[in-house]
This record gives C-alpha cells, sequence and structure tokens, in this order.
C-alpha cells in the first residue's frame, strides 16, 4: 500500500510495481539501465514506468504539475461551497454559457408528458420535498396526498428524494400528459427537477454550462418557435438561486490518464474544439429554421474532426510533460480515443459482437425485474435499446452512408447530440474517456433509428425514429456507458 499525503490517496500496488518504487526510492534503479538489470525487460520497465507516471507515483514531471494544479482545485471547491451557502448570490455572478453553434439545440415545452417518465424523478431540494408534501392533489392524480406522491432512493450514501412513479409514470401525471401539481397548484409549486427539464447544468471554473437532455421529445418539435437563449438566462440564475442539483468538474483537469492540465489550458482546449461548430451548415438562411437551413454535415465526420484536434493536443501536452527515457510519453494507443476517428469516418464495426451480445442478456434480466415490478415504461425503453444493440450486432453502421438516408431534420438530430453534449463532456471527468462516451452515444444512436426505419419498412431515417431513439439513448446514460467494455479499439484490433 502506496500513501500519497500530497494527493490525499492510497494506493495498492502489485508486487512487480511495488518493486520498481522501492528500487527508485532507495536509489539503487535510479538509471534506466539498472530497472532493466532488476526486472529483466526493458519492455516491461517502459511500460510499468509509463503506468506509474500516469498515476502521478513517480516524482517527475507529471506530478509536480498535477501538485502545482492542486491550488486551482482548492479555489474551485471554495467556490463552490460559497455558492452552496449564499445560492442566490452566486446565482447573479456565474458567467452562463449556453449550447454552441449558429443553430444550437433549443426547445420549449410542447406538453409530451417525456419529463413524468423518467427511472428518477429528483433529486428535490428540501423545500421541494416539505412543499409538495403539504399538497393535496386534485382528480387527475393517481393519490390525493402530496405525502404520498414522494420516493426516496439511496445513492452514495445519501437519501434522495423524488416524485413517485406507478407504473413508469409520476402520480402526478393525468391522462392528457399534464401535471396535476401544475393544473392544481400553478407552475412555481412543481419541484426545481420538473420545471427545470429538460435543462442540464454543469459548473465548472469559468462558470455554468447549461444543455438539454435530449430525451425531451419535444426539444425539436418547437424548433423555430423556441426562444434565443439568452432569453432564458434569468430563468437559468432564478433556478440556481433556487438550489437546482449542478454537478461539477473535478480537478485538476485530466485530458487523458496521466496528462495534467490548469484551468485556462482547458478552456482554451474546448473553444477551439467548439470553434467548427459554426460551419456546419451549408449555404445559411437569415434566420436560421429547418425550412431554410440545409443541413449538410456528416455528424460523424464533424465528431470525428473534434476527436483529431483533441488528439493532436493532448500528444502535444503529454510531450511537454516528458520524464526522458526512463518513461514513455503517452503513444495515442493510450488515449481512450484510440482508433475513434478512424472509425468514425468508416464503416468497420466499432463493437465486439460477444460484449454486446452479453450486454443484451443484462438486459434482458433487467426487463425481466421490471416487469415483476409493474415498470412498463422502462420494459419498453430497455426493449428499444436492445434493438439498438441488434443493429450494432448487425453491423448496420453502414446506414445511412448506404441503405439508409438521413432526412434533413434527423441529421440535425445527430449533429444536435454533438452540439450539445461536447461541452458538457469536457466539464466532466477525463476529457478522452467523455470524448469516448460522446461517440458511442451518437453511434447507438444513428444504430437505434436505423432499425426503426428498418422496421417501419422505409428507406429514410425520419425525425420521428431519430426522436424515438435521442430518448432512449439520453434515458440510457448508464447503459450507453456500459458498452464502452465492448468498444474495439482499432490500435487493440491491429495486433
Amino acid at each position: 500500500m502506496l500513501r500519497d499525503r500530497s494527493l490525499r490517496r492510497a494506493l495498492r500496488l502489485g508486487d512487480r510495481d511495488a518493486r520498481v518504487v522501492r528500487l527508485l526510492a532507495d536509489g539503487r534503479g535510479c538509471g534506466f539501465a539498472a530497472l532493466v538489470a532488476a526486472l529483466g525487460d526493458p519492455d516491461e520497465v517502459r511500460t510499468r514506468l509509463s503506468a506509474l507516471a500516469r498515476l502521478y507515483v513517480l516524482a517527475g514531471e507529471r506530478a509536480t504539475t498535477r501538485l502545482s494544479l492542486v491550488q486551482e482545485a482548492a479555489e474551485f471547491a471554495a467556490t463552490l461551497a460559497a455558492a452552496a451557502a449564499a445560492p442566490e448570490a452566486a446565482a447573479g455572478t456565474v458567467p452562463v454559457h449556453f449550447p454552441p453553434g449558429r443553430d444550437p439545440p433549443r426547445h420549449r415545452c410542447v406538453a409530451t408528458g417525456a419529463c413524468c417518465s423518467a427511472s428518477f424523478l429528483g433529486p428535490m431540494s428540501d423545500n421541494d420535498r416539505i412543499r409538495v408534501s403539504g399538497l393535496r392533489l386534485g382528480a387527475r392524480a393517481r393519490v390525493s396526498d402530496g405525502a404520498d406522491a414522494l420516493e426516496s432512493v439511496e445513492f452514495q450514501g445519501q437519501e434522495l428524494w423524488g416524485m413517485r412513479r406507478i407504473g413508469g409514470d409520476c402520480v402526478a401525471l393525468g391522462d392528457d400528459n399534464l401535471c396535476d401539481l401544475h393544473a392544481e397548484h400553478g407552475y412555481d409549486i412543481k419541484p426545481i427537477p420538473c420545471r427545470q427539464f429538460p435543462l442540464r447544468f454543469h459548473r465548472t471554473p469559468w462558470g455554468l454550462h447549461v444543455s438539454l437532455l435530449l430525451a425531451c421529445e419535444g426539444y425539436d418539435r418547437a424548433r423555430g418557435e423556441a426562444d434565443a437563449w439568452s432569453t432564458r438566462e434569468q430563468e437559468v440564475r432564478a433556478f440556481l438561486a433556487e438550489g437546482a442539483h449542478v454537478p461539477a468538474s473535478a480537478l485538476p483537469f485530466e485530458w487523458s490518464a496521466g496528462v495534467p492540465a490548469s484551468v485556462a489550458e482547458t478552456r482554451g482546449l474546448l473553444d477551439a474544439l467548439l470553434q467548427g461548430f459554426d460551419t456546419d451548415i451549408a449555404a445559411p438562411a437569415d434566420p436560421l429554421t429547418p425550412e431554410t437551413a440545409e443541413y449538410t454535415a456528416d455528424p460523424r465526420a464533424l465528431l470525428a474532426t473534434v476527436v483529431r484536434s483533441f488528439e493532436a493536443a493532448t500528444l502535444a501536452r503529454a510531450a511537454a510533460l516528458s520524464e526522458g527515457e526512463e518513461v514513455a510519453q503517452v503513444a495515442a494507443a493510450g488515449l481512450a480515443t484510440a482508433g475513434l476517428a478512424d472509425a468514425l469516418e468508416g464503416d468497420a464495426p466499432w463493437f465486439d459482437v460477444t460484449g454486446l451480445a452479453a450486454h443484451k442478456a443484462r438486459l434482458a434480466a433487467r426487463a425481466t425485474a421490471l416487469a415483476d415490478r409493474d415498470e412498463p415504461a422502462d420494459v419498453t425503453r430497455l426493449g428499444r435499446f436492445a434493438t439498438g444493440l441488434d443493429a450494432l450486432i448487425d453491423n448496420a453502421q453502414a446506414a445511412p452512408r448506404g441503405a439508409f438516408r438521413l432526412s434533413e431534420l434527423a441529421r440535425r438530430h445527430l449533429l444536435d447530440v454533438v452540439h450539445n453534449d461536447l461541452p458538457a463532456q469536457i466539464a466532466l471527468g477525463q476529457l478522452d474517456a467523455g470524448l469516448a462516451n460522446l461517440a458511442r452515444r451518437l453511434r447507438f444512436v444513428e444504430a437505434l433509428a436505423c432499425a426503426l426505419s428498418a422496421a417501419d419498412g422505409a428507406s429514410e431515417v425520419t425525425a420521428r425514429h431519430t426522436t424515438l431513439a435521442l430518448k432512449v439513448a439520453y434515458r440510457s446514460e448508464p447503459d450507453i456507458t456500459a458498452l464502452s467494455a465492448s468498444w474495439v479499439r482499432r490500435a487493440d484490433a491491429a495486433t
């Protein structure tokens, strides 16, 4: 066990790694040749030294840089603590950033009820819970007492509260897809998560990033009618002042494992990656609407360009943190995005069929358990997710390049996935892992939309197909992330 007080962590090392650390610590293995003599294999020494450097175990350039960035993390933590203590004051000062691009995805509520059928309708604030528990509900609700309209879940040692579901829908949702709380007591009485949907917030050191949960079936139905994002800033700040749930980025930033970067460097990289988002519309008209804008960009090609730009910047950053011959530089094969750009632009299989089949079997077991608990909405969602996996297994990614053609608005939906999610993925966790997860989401939505189109006997993927595929994907984020276990990295496939 290695206890690292500087980074406040404890690491359990294997015997061979621990031996390298002991040799370096007592001075007998300071040279590369000495380590090779002790372990017997130069390639093994390079691999172990590189891995230890990526974990910041070695007192080299990377670890020194990582420690120097700890102050940024402390300052960000202090900012978050101040915001939690005085949310109203913080809401008035934090910079707010909206989805990028000349025609970013936005929405207006069209009462589809999509916000009322999530797996968990929360988390509520304490004020939400107290307010709702004291209400009497009307005739359209399935319970009459507000206290019976709540349920809690245990998550990471916390008890989180949300609206209770029956049969997969909120107990306050009527047959007319309208909310009883809203109808009986007004908009402002509803919990924050209900009013906020489909807005998502992520807090970064440079401000608050706003994006959409594209599970909202009506997010594009109001395209052309929805107000510009700038008109919603006051609404966003009101949610913050009221105590809306806001996940925060982890600091210091890592572009890839063992590649730390400052806040300013990460913000600069994000700005560089977003530069191409203003050029994905051919012959744009003014104002931009589905009728006047021609969407000709290939969503996969756009993301591939982003991935290649990211990898170039990351490898340059890794080279600047090189530790000399004793630690090999981070190679392209070491990135979570390795081979991703080529996969995005090609038609080779993305996923290991055996892994996808195993994932599908786990989904079937979960669907059976949910059916026993009378959760039909989630059973339907998992069934559609399995359809998407079948499409991936059948190598359906040749469409829409081949058998299927994307309607213009369907193409816009796939572009929305990239525009909407890229900044959020960069704000949270390691950047290469975020980009890889974004690519898997895009690929899954495309595959499921093609499968739905084929089931309809259509030769074109329409907005109806992509809208349903988006709902399934964004309600299944943990399952999308789990696809990483089946991701075939091109560097691995080549060997």
